[in-house]
């Protein structure tokens, strides 16, 4: 496999897993926030249902803590990388 190819593959993949955890991270903070102001959430949809048709709880923090997972784990997973590609070149074990 060219080295080209390789280092693609494992930007897909950072990228992939990054997005994924950022996903997973908002979503559970945006669960949290719905319990925690008396709503119940809907996993299906991703949705807080109030009662009383009262209003959502503010979900821009769980934005900013999904982003900021999303890149240390994109981070982590490059530096890792770029570690063993590294010591591939040099010949090191």
């Amino acid at each position: 496999m060219s080295p080209e190819l390789r280092r693609g593959l494992a930007a897909l993949l950072a990228g992939t897993a990054a997005s994924l955890a950022a996903l997973l991270a908002t979503t559970a903070m945006r669960a949290r926030a719905c319990a925690d102001a008396g709503g119940e959430w809907m996993e299906g949809v991703r949705r807080c249902a109030m009662p009383g048709g009262a209003a959502e709880p503010s979900m821009s923090r769980s934005a900013l803590v999904g982003a900021l997972v999303g890149l240390a784990t994109l981070v982590t997973l490059w530096r890792t990388y770029t570690f063993f590609a590294a010591r591939r070149a040099s010949g090191g074990r």
